[in-house]
This record gives structure tokens, sequence and C-alpha cells, in this order.
């Protein structure tokens, strides 16, 4: 009898490889140094934050950003672009490794229910769908439930996001694990009663998660 049956995965971190350092330095580039003070590797804060909620449009964002930008480069000619931006912010998105789709593929064949659960944009996550449709995966086709922090105006670690999910999914929280690579929001899961797996970002966690399941 299996421990689990639904498995609730974190997308950037633990699907997707990150490249943080590449998208501060391309933002700072830009003139937009205040991205060091704003952009974490778990979840943003500022105008960041209130874009991956879903508080504010793309336009917004873009409008938003340019204003905090240098005042030296504001004040060049012609203005940072939204292309410009647009190019910074999806350069963090570094790949999505197919093996790892490929487990989350044979885990649904197991019988377990496997779903997402992100702090994401509609920017990146527009962006990235490319990742799963070049492997061969579409998002729709590999989760049953796709859970994103823009489209639920939640993000985590808050512990109403976890709800949130349990209640719109009807899942057993005791029959749930939950896969991310920020232990903060493993810890806040956990508060709620689903269980946790915390694996190192960029690893091949498939042999740790089935001992866990095991």
């Amino acid at each position: 009898m299996k421990r689990y049956d639904n498995l609730i995965f974190d997308f950037g971190g633990v699907l997707l490889d990150l490249a943080v350092s590449r998208c501060k330095e391309n933002f700072r580039a830009l003139g937009f140094y205040e991205i060091e003070n704003l952009l974490g590797t778990a979840h943003q804060k500022g105008v960041l934050d209130r874009f991956e909620r879903g508080l504010i449009t793309e336009s917004e964002f873009y409008d938003s950003l340019r204003e905090l930008i240098s005042a030296d480069v504001a004040s060049a000619v012609p203005p940072v672009t939204d292309l410009q931006i647009w190019e910074a912010w999806v350069s963090m998105a570094e790949g999505l490794p197919a093996f790892r789709l490929e487990a989350i593929s044979q885990l649904k064949r197991e019988g377990y229910h496997v779903s997402a659960l992100s702090n994401t944009n509609s920017i990146h996550w527009n962006y990235c769908r490319h990742f799963f449709e070049e492997a061969g995966y579409p998002p729709e086709n590999l989760f049953e439930h796709i859970w994103l922090s823009y489209e639920l105006h939640l993000a985590k670690p808050d512990a109403a996001i976890f709800k949130k999910v349990l209640s719109l999914s009807g899942y057993d929280p005791a029959r749930t694990l939950f896969i991310d690579d920020a232990l903060a929001n493993c810890q806040v899961a956990e508060s709620c009663g689903i269980r946790s797996f915390n694996p190192v970002p960029r690893s091949d966690w498939r042999q740790a998660l089935n001992g866990v399941l095991s």
C-alpha cells in the first residue's frame, strides 16, 4: 500500500533550473539595481511579489520596473523597453531537464495524483511552457492540477495557499506529499498537515523521492 496518494511539485528549483544570478546581472545592466533586494530564490518582494500574486498586470509590471530604474539610465534616449525588461526577466529560467518530467510521468503511471504548485507570474509561466512542450510533456497533460500564485492571488510560504489547494483538490493532507526546494515552504505545508520532501536545487532527486515514497 502506498504511503501517499497525492504528490504536489514545486516548479522553479525542483523541476526548472533557475539562473537567479544571471537574471540579477541582466537587470543591473539595465540600471535596475533594486533587483538585489527584491528577487529571491523562493519568493519575491515588492513589485515582484505583487506580480507573482497577480495583483498587477504585465503592463503595470513593466511600468513599475521602469520607475525603479536608476535616474541616469532612465534619462537615456530611447528608454528601457518592455522587451528589454522581458528578456532580463525570463533569463532566470535556465532549463527543464527531461528526466524530471519523465519521472513525473512514471509516477502518474504508478497511480499517483500528480499536481504542481508554483510561485510564478504570467510572463515566466507562458515562457516556460515551451520547455515542457519541447520535451513532449505539455503541462496540462502532465499534471492533474496546476496551481499558480498569480492565478490564486496567493503565494508560498503563506499557509493560505496550502489551505486553498486542499480545498480545491479535496486531497487528504495526510496522504499528500509536497516537494519544494525551499525549506520555509515545506515547513508551512507541514503546519497544514501536508507531508513534505525538501530536495536540493538542481539535484537528481528521483532516488531520494522514491525512498520517501516507499
